[in-house]
């Protein structure tokens, strides 16, 4: 949803003149503390999501994060975390 859909990239990309354009998308997903997951989202550089949304919403998102964590106690905390990787190749003659 955050990114162009392989269509309209590959329309683009042969717009502008690239030709044997090829794009293959591997989607991965996977479960995770979310104890380790916040100390992630601590490291706003890394994440260009969390670079984009406004300074409030961050803080309050990772507070948010924080009390539950607090609240669980030893209990687990399952996160599910998703990311795509995307590899685009072409020639532009």
């Amino acid at each position: 949803q955050d990114f162009l859909p392989k269509e309209t990239l590959l329309t683009l990309m042969h717009e502008v003149g690239f030709t044997n354009i090829a794009l293959d998308i591997d989607q991965q997903t996977y479960e995770q503390d979310l104890r380790q997951f916040v100390e992630t989202v601590r490291r706003r550089d890394t994440c260009s999501q969390l670079i984009a949304i406004p300074d409030a919403h961050y803080r309050m998102g990772l507070q948010r994060l924080i009390t539950e964590i607090e609240q669980a106690g030893d209990q687990l905390l399952p996160a599910q975390v998703e990311f795509c990787l995307l590899t685009l190749r072409a020639e532009k003659p």
